[in-house]
């Protein structure tokens, strides 16, 4: 990738953000379309996203996650992407909203590999870290309420993704899923899991992305009191036997 090549895809970028009303000084773009160029390398290797070309992965991948950036009053100081795959959205946080330190949590190995790499090749060691578990594990291990926010995108329906997210929230943290325009029909099947789970929804947002690549929802889970020490249960249940 050349340098003119590379403030082509910045420079596209700062257009769609724009498009969502989003803007990130110019070294923040660079340094997002630089990670971008980590992943599109990589996934050769790990079979990290969908993306069908470099410009798809900063225009529409990239655009995606940082829509994140348009939720108010969700803390990023510590945060946890959950099923990272290639760092969407965990490292358009870590790139792109503060300062704040936060964890990529990867089963794969070869994906968790990449997600190291990445990680030391931005210079985020101090900020970051590469956790190798399974959700279940982990939310029942050394990641047990442990982080204000946990969000994930593209992972499990949402009754699963709660039992993913939720045991790693602090009471009064947030659990964010990144949802389709169907989000509605989801929540509405966790209803008893976020019951059992302790939270509730606090917000749904809606947002259309821009050069009509579609619809998104943002849905925002407050947790209001402590996961009970069964959940989440042994690896694979949730998804086999949803709450």
């Amino acid at each position: 990738m050349t340098e003119q090549n590379g403030m082509g895809l910045a420079d596209a970028l700062a257009r769609h953000l724009a498009g969502m009303g989003l803007s990130v000084p110019k070294a923040v773009g660079k340094r997002l379309v630089a990670y971008a160029e980590l992943a599109w390398t990589g996934n050769e290797r790990a079979r990290l996203t969908g993306a069908v070309s470099l410009e798809e992965l900063v225009t529409k991948h990239l655009v995606d996650c940082a829509t994140l950036w348009l939720l108010r009053g969700v803390r990023w100081d510590r945060w946890i992407d959950v099923g990272s795959g290639a760092g969407l959205p965990g490292m358009v946080l870590a790139l792109g909203a503060g300062d704040g330190r936060g964890a990529l949590l990867e089963a794969t190995a070869k994906k968790a590999a990449f997600l190291r790499s990445a990680v030391a090749a931005m210079g985020l060691e101090d900020r970051v870290e590469v956790v190798q578990e399974r959700a279940e594990d982990w939310g029942r291990g050394g990641g047990r309420e442990r982080y204000a926010v946990a969000v994930a995108r593209a992972v499990a329906p949402a009754r699963v993704l709660a039992e993913y997210l939720l045991p790693l929230v602090e009471v009064g943290g947030r659990a964010v899923m990144m949802k389709g325009p169907r989000a509605g029909d989801e929540l509405a099947e966790a209803h008893a899991a976020m019951e059992v789970l302790g939270a509730e929804v606090e917000d749904v947002v809606a947002v259309s992305l821009p050069e009509g690549e579609g619809e998104r929802r943002l849905v925002v889970l407050r947790k209001t009191r402590p996961t009970e020490a069964a959940y989440p249960r042994r690896p694979g249940v949730p998804a086999k036997r949803p709450l």
